[in-house]
């Protein structure tokens, strides 16, 4: 896949939810994710690390309102950028909103790492 293919079906998966598709399809097996501000998670290698990441913030979520995602752009060759907006209930009863930016890299028709700032 091109780096403009993988921008487009990932724009897609992130805004229907589904990372799982999204990390089968576009992820390579030894991608890295940099979440500074989610503490044991702040630097992960490898996809399985990923998907426990990723259930780990879903862990605490009752119910997602609203998601927003801007348009995916491509920068240079192997770089895009996803703007992602959540508004969502916690189990606790509280509620979360928040916005940010996800950097990922793709090498050789691959997602090698995402990156999150907010």
């Amino acid at each position: 896949m091109t780096t403009e293919q993988i921008a487009a079906r990932l724009h897609e998966l992130v805004l229907q939810g589904d990372a799982e598709t999204a990390y089968q399809e576009l992820f390579s097996e030894n991608a890295v994710a940099i979440e500074p501000k989610f503490a044991g998670f702040e630097r992960v290698e490898g996809l399985d690390g990923i998907r426990e990441k990723g259930q780990a913030l879903l862990a605490g979520v009752a119910s997602i309102n609203s998601r927003e995602v801007s348009p995916a752009k491509v920068v240079g060759d192997q770089h895009i950028a996803l703007g992602i907006s959540l508004d969502a209930h916690l189990k606790n009863g509280d509620r979360m909103a928040f916005s940010e930016i996800a950097l990922y890299e793709v090498q050789d028709g691959k997602i090698i790492s995402e990156q999150f700032f907010y």
